[in-house]
């Protein structure tokens, strides 16, 4: 049966692509149709592949735009040098600026972290396992591939992870991104600086930094903890999380009679311009990895490369002397230990913060019904984003004065409507969207639940194009995967309106 299955699947995948590639939708949904609902249903919950052809059909999925080009080969080199001149410029002009950031002294850790321990097969099946089937077009085969024949390669990995991990060197061909440049927006112009860089790394690099991150975090969360208010890639914490958290301040604050003042900061590049010596030296002083460890992620951090791949096609390499990769599983979490001294910058000034990654949400309450007050509360945290802003200057990472935004929540009432950020001065918006949810001066969530409704109608009409080629069991998966993961989306946070 599995057989038939597998025949059947591969026969749909490839008239469904030649109808896709001829533009012969209906022709392709008739293809769809021809095979059984119990064959079609079956590969619809197990193959990603036939899952984004079914995205595909129903609209759901659009083809990322490239500028006009003669040659696809110069159009990546062209993006190549894009992307890297985009990161030399910020970091020159980061470096041009005058920094009077005066870190504090920092006490290494009672317990180091010199070397990691070996993983068995055991451990590294696991990890395998966990990880999602992606493919890299640097793997030497499919991942999916790879899993079906685990028990046989698995003595080979588990080696290759031990040896990196144990020697301290994380090997040169592991270290190559392949990167799509994708449009930031559909509808916005086909200009290089409206695309962004997506990574793709080697399967096998993520595997061994999937070990590496455990062992670190590990030793982080037991003896040199992150701030509480960095939720990024922590067990137990997440957007949403970060985003009851600040929501239930809020609301505390409106039952003290006071009015909130929430800032959100907005960084350029910030994964790409990060410094490595400032990163090892915090990963040394502050956390406490030495030794062979210290040397693993020195080496997990030099001489990495990265080439554009438009449609099979490659731009020339290029060394990447800033920053940590964003499609490994390491570099998020790097970039959140690196950012953590942050906090003691804003605690500095203020009782409340909180960050995600690159996303850093500055507040502070206070009352309106006084003059003072309000003045005092504009002082406080203008004093505060400008010492920000040094720390940035001096961890190399770049703060957009001009679109950081900020919002009254609570009344409307206040007598100010800016407040100065850096060399820009910033008015208050209504609204503002943060890590996927949308916050109103009201705390009503009304553009929050606006917002998600109109996303998950658009994909419901989508869908209802091939509803009819469709079984039942089908049909709800799409709905759970395209709908349900609009509306499903930080749901808590309109919890407190039920009582009203």
């Amino acid at each position: 049966m599995a057989g038939n299955f597998s025949r059947h699947f591969l026969d749909l995948i490839a008239l469904c692509q030649t109808a896709l590639a001829k533009k012969h939708m209906r022709k392709c949904l008739l293809y769809k149709g021809y095979f059984c609902f119990e064959t079609l249903n079956f590969w619809l919950n197990l193959s990603e592949k036939l899952f984004s052809i079914i995205q595909e059909l129903a609209s759901v999925k659009r083809n990322n735009p490239l500028p006009d080009h003669d040659s696809v080969q110069v159009l990546a080199d062209q993006f190549g040098n894009f992307f890297i001149n985009k990161i030399e410029d910020i970091r020159a002009e980061i470096d041009s600026q005058t920094c009077t950031y005066q870190p504090s002294d920092c006490v290494q850790p009672d317990v180091t972290f010199s070397t990691f321990k070996p993983l068995s097969q055991e451990d590294v099946r696991k990890l395998v396992m966990k990880s999602k089937s992606t493919t890299c077009d640097l793997d030497p085969i499919p991942t999916a591939l790879l899993k079906e024949c685990l028990d046989v390669i698995l003595p080979v990995l588990t080696k290759m992870v031990n040896l990196s991990l144990q020697t301290g060197v994380f090997p040169n061909e592991w270290k190559l991104a392949l990167v799509i440049p994708l449009i930031k927006k559909f509808g916005l112009d086909t200009i290089f600086k409206n695309y962004r860089p997506v990574s793709n790394l080697p399967f096998v690099s993520k595997l061994v930094e999937r070990a590496a991150v455990c062992q670190d975090n590990g030793h982080i969360e037991a003896n040199c903890p992150l701030p509480t208010c960095a939720s990024a890639y922590r067990e137990n914490h997440s957007t949403e999380s970060a985003l009851l958290k600040v929501q239930a301040d809020i609301l505390h604050n409106m039952e003290l009679q006071k009015v909130t003042l929430l800032v959100l900061i907005d960084l350029s590049a910030a994964f790409d311009t990060l410094d490595h010596q400032i990163l090892l030296t915090r990963l040394n002083e502050k956390f406490g990895i030495t030794g062979v460890a210290l040397q693993w992620h020195k080496s997990y951090l030099s001489g990495r490369k990265q080439c554009i791949n438009l449609n099979g096609t490659r731009s020339v390499e290029s060394l990447l002397k800033y920053g940590v990769p964003q499609g490994s599983c390491l570099g998020p979490v790097l970039f959140t230990e690196y950012a953590s001294t942050l906090f003691e910058v804003i605690y500095s000034h203020l009782d409340s913060g909180h960050g995600f990654a690159d996303d850093h949400q500055l507040y502070l309450a206070f009352s309106p019904n006084s003059i003072s007050s309000q003045e005092n509360a504009v002082a406080c945290m203008e004093s505060c984003l400008l010492d920000v802003k040094q720390w940035m200057v001096h961890n190399k990472l770049k703060m957009n004065d001009s679109k950081t935004e900020f919002i009254i929540i609570g009344s409307q009432q206040i007598k100010f409507d800016t407040i100065k950020v850096g060399d820009a001065v910033v008015k208050a918006v209504d609204s503002v969207k943060d890590l996927g949810a949308y916050l109103d001066s009201t705390l009503s969530m009304e553009a929050h639940i606006s917002a998600k409704c109109a996303a998950a109608s658009r994909q419901l009409f989508s869908i209802r194009r091939i509803r009819r080629f469709l079984t039942q069991e089908a049909t709800e998966t799409l709905i759970h995967a395209f709908i349900f993961c609009h509306l499903d989306y930080c749901t808590v946070l309109v919890k407190h309106l039920l009582a009203y």
